[in-house]
């Protein structure tokens, strides 16, 4: 160290800076206290998010001014028979061949030919068979396509979903409220009729597609509005295959189930054995009838035969269940009157019957061609009375003595 000559004294040594003073991080050695961290909720205590709000129904509000100028003309499928844009059930015991002759319309639809007597709209077709696998099916168009003089390369416009033996239920039935819903077989329904927008959709049967309680008004009405929106939405028929109750049969109504059926389509049809107080006369003959049309006429009906494995068209005015009833009237009376002494002559006994109580209405030529027929079958005789000292020709019965 240097001294200064002239005093002699130490120099002073200056002080070093004085380092910055660091902050230390909370809760580091030396520094403050690390501050507390709020508690997070439980998760058991997070409020759970609001449930999403039900959708509001759909209401289509049209104003009466709009409806103005004229009316669309109503749509038909068969003409006073299966309407357009709507639900028809066509009722039919087993085994009497109400799948055969759906069938046969269907393809009279897509080939634009007659049905028993009657022209469809001709277009594409869908039909939902449940009941008959395809080799049944197969069997069937062949013998439809040779009624028709074509051949099955023609009939491509015939959509058939092979349901038999899986699961075809076109609803669920809701486990909180017992409503139905639309099933995923449903959904795939109406995407493909979307796709080829069928002129009619052929649902075969009532008993693979409805899940719900036949007698219960509420779904079998929900049941039926489902299907009207379907014809709705793709501007086609639907007809729904049923078998009718032991009820239905024996009163000729054909119907089953809740009177809410026929109260919800628009179009019931019967398709039945002919029968004469329970006597099937012919086993190929079948009566196809209008119960119930709110678009057309009711209490029509084609009188069809089995022939060559379809149904077809009686040619005949009369039809065979008619034949029987008014030959069983003549019998009845005949019989009848011959108990009580009373007798009938081959000239007037046909305007004679028809004019009693038990004719039930019928004809005087209906009667007379029915005694034709009986006389050709050797049920009725000519025999010769005696009165008033002078012989008569009369009409009895075979086993009359």
């Amino acid at each position: 160290m240097a001294v200064n000559n002239e005093t002699g004294a130490v120099p002073q040594v200056p002080a070093m800076p004085t380092a910055p003073s660091v902050s230390l991080m909370p809760g580091a050695p030396g520094g403050p206290p690390a501050p507390t961290m709020p508690m997070m909720p439980a998760a058991s205590k997070v409020p759970a998010a609001p449930a999403p709000a039900e959708p509001l129904p759909f209401i289509e509000w049209v104003n009466g001014a709009q409806l103005h100028g004229d009316p669309p003309l109503r749509e038909w499928l068969v003409p006073d028979m299966i309407p357009s844009r709507t639900v028809s059930l066509l009722y039919g015991d087993g085994g009497t061949g109400k799948s055969l002759i759906a069938l046969q319309l269907a393809v009279a639809t897509v080939l634009g030919q007659i049905w028993l007597n009657k022209l469809p709209t001709r277009g594409p077709v869908i039909y939902f068979s449940a009941e008959d696998d395809r080799g049944e099916l197969h069997r069937r168009l062949h013998a439809i396509c040779k009624s028709h003089s074509t051949a099955a390369a023609n009939i491509s416009g015939l959509h058939i979903a092979n349901m038999a033996g899986k699961d075809a239920l076109l609803a669920g039935i809701s486990k909180k409220t017992g409503a139905l819903t639309m099933s995923p077989v449903f959904d795939k329904l109406n995407e493909y009729a979307g796709a080829i927008r069928p002129k009619l959709i052929v649902l075969d049967t009532l008993a693979d597609i409805y899940p719900g309680n036949e007698n219960d008004r509420a779904q079998v009405r929900h049941f039926v509005g489902l299907l009207r929106g379907l014809a709705i939405r793709h501007g086609c028929a639907v007809l729904t295959l049923a078998h009718p109750s032991l009820t239905g049969i024996a009163t000729g109504t054909g119907a089953s189930g809740s009177t809410a059926w026929n109260n919800s389509v628009r179009s019931r049809l019967y398709f039945e054995r002919v029968k004469c107080e329970g006597y099937e006369s012919d086993p190929d003959a079948r009566r196809l009838k209008v119960m119930k049309s709110n678009y057309g006429p009711i209490d029509g009906e084609i009188a069809v035969r089995w022939q060559d494995g379809v149904f077809v068209a009686s040619q005949s005015p009369l039809t065979s269940d008619n034949e029987a009833r008014a030959e069983r009237i003549v019998m009845d009376l005949i019989a009848r009157n011959a108990a009580q002494g009373r007798y009938f002559t081959a000239m007037r006994a046909p305007g004679e019957l028809a004019t009693m109580p038990g004719s039930e209405g019928l004809s005087k030529q209906m009667l007379k061609r029915a005694m034709e027929r009986l006389f050709a079958a050797e049920k009725l005789t000519l025999r010769t009375i005696r009165e008033n000292r002078r012989g008569r020709s009369v009409i009895t019965t075979s086993s009359s003595p």
